[in-house]
């Protein structure tokens, strides 16, 4: 499932994608040096500790929301973002083993597959632009919003909704048919 953040939860098995992916996101929005910090934090009585407080919440708050319940479970109690993210690396070593992979599509089929991904590229970044390119697209190419535009099998009003896009939303639903919702 793709969240508004990142493309998926943290699981105890896609630590490395996730890290990368969080890591961005805290960067873009200036938490990183709060997740990075080699030295303690302000005391209360100091004037920078408000700021520290806030910063370490939103970047505690985006690594809680973004992990699997049984993730999540074993960092509750952690109280320093930069804490937290380094217990998410020592529980990493700790995970069961990958599930089995699944089995290699056929060449061909990757190929096709990777063809739809690419002829609606633009779509998909159209999404975060608004309703008017959105709806342009969807114009030229009506057969796209019954598409799987991810690797996760999500439509075009599915990567809406995750944007929390509202009047995308509305437009696509509107564009729709009823078959197309049912997914």
């Amino acid at each position: 499932m793709w969240t508004s953040i990142v493309p998926q939860n943290l699981t105890t098995h896609n630590y490395e994608n996730w890290r990368i992916w969080m890591k961005n996101y805290l960067l873009a929005h200036d938490l990183w040096d709060i997740v990075e910090a080699t030295t303690e934090s302000p005391l209360p009585e100091q004037a920078e500790f408000k700021e520290w407080q806030k910063k370490n919440a939103a970047a505690l708050y985006a690594i809680h929301i973004l992990c699997s319940l049984d993730v999540f479970l074993k960092i509750k109690e952690i109280d320093s973002a930069g804490l937290c993210w380094n217990a998410l690396a020592d529980i990493k070593m700790e995970c069961t083993p990958k599930p089995e992979p699944e089995p290699e599509p056929e060449p061909i089929l990757q190929s096709e597959k990777e063809n739809v991904y690419l002829k609606f590229r633009s779509l998909c970044l159209a999404i975060g632009n608004g309703c008017e390119a959105v709806k342009e697209f969807i114009e030229n190419s009506p057969e796209a919003v019954r598409e799987k535009l991810t690797n996760f099998g999500d439509t075009a009003l599915h990567l809406a909704a995750y944007n929390g896009n509202v009047k995308v939303v509305e437009e696509l639903v509107e564009l729709m048919k009823e078959e197309d919702l049912e997914y």
